[in-house]
C-alpha cells in the first residue's frame, strides 16, 4: 500500500492536472453546442440597452441665522437683528445701532433664495455703502458658526412701496441689502450680491 502511494506521487503534476482541465473544457464545449443560438432567436426583436444612471447623494444644505454683516473695505461691521416689514403701517423694524434681517426671506444658505438685510443710511450703519464697487466682498456670519461670502453685483433705486424683492426665490443664493437714499430718504437703494462660498 505504501509502495502504491509512492508511485502515485511520482507522477508529474502536469500529468495529474491536465486531464482534469481537459474534462472541464469538454463539458463547457458540449453545453455550448446544446444551448440554443441566442443571436438567431433574437434576430427580429429590438435590442434594449440599459441607460447609465448616475445617482448623486443628496447634498446637505448649509444654512444659518445671520448675526453679523461685514464689508471690510468700507469699514462696515454690524450686528444683525431680526426684523421685518409691517404692511399695515408700512414701516420696517429699525434701530440706530444694527442692521436687520427680514425674517420673511431666506436665511443665508448655499442652495437657493434671497437673503434680505436692511438698515438706516447713517454713518454707523449703511451710509458707507455709497462707495461700494462692483466686485466688493461682503460677509455674513451666522449664529451657528458659518461665514457666507457674497460679491457685489449691481444696485437699483426704488420707491418705498416696492417690496417684491422680499418674495423673490432665485434658484441660486443671493443677498440683497436695502437702505434709504435721496433727499429726506424718500427712495430706497437696493444692492444685489451674488453668493460665492461658505466656510
Amino acid at each position: 500500500m505504501n509502495i502504491r502511494k509512492k508511485n502515485i506521487t511520482k507522477v508529474p503534476l502536469f500529468l495529474r492536472v491536465v486531464p482534469f482541465y481537459v474534462s472541464v473544457a469538454g463539458l463547457l464545449w458540449a453545453s455550448h453546442l446544446l444551448s440554443p443560438n441566442i443571436e438567431t432567436l433574437s434576430k427580429d426583436k429590438p435590442t434594449f440597452v440599459a441607460e447609465s444612471i448616475t445617482v448623486h447623494p443628496s447634498q446637505r444644505v448649509i444654512s444659518g441665522q445671520p448675526a453679523r454683516v461685514t464689508v471690510s473695505r468700507l469699514g462696515i461691521d454690524l450686528v444683525i437683528k431680526k426684523g421685518g416689514y409691517t404692511s399695515s403701517t408700512k414701516e420696517w423694524t429699525l434701530s440706530d445701532d444694527a442692521a436687520y434681517f427680514a425674517t420673511m426671506t431666506t436665511p443665508p444658505n448655499d442652495s437657493h433664495g434671497n437673503t434680505f438685510i436692511y438698515g438706516h443710511n447713517t454713518a454707523k450703519i449703511f451710509a458707507p455703502l455709497q462707495d461700494i464697487a462692483i466686485g466688493d466682498r461682503l460677509t455674513i456670519d451666522t449664529s451657528n458658526g458659518y461665514t457666507f461670502e457674497y460679491i457685489y453685483r449691481a444696485d437699483a433705486i426704488v420707491t418705498p412701496d416696492i417690496t417684491t424683492v422680499l418674495y423673490e426665490d432665485p434658484a441660486t443664493p443671493e443677498l440683497t441689502i436695502m437702505t434709504c437714499e435721496g433727499i429726506w430718504s424718500k427712495v430706497r437703494r437696493i444692492m444685489y450680491f451674488d453668493f460665492k462660498q461658505v466656510t
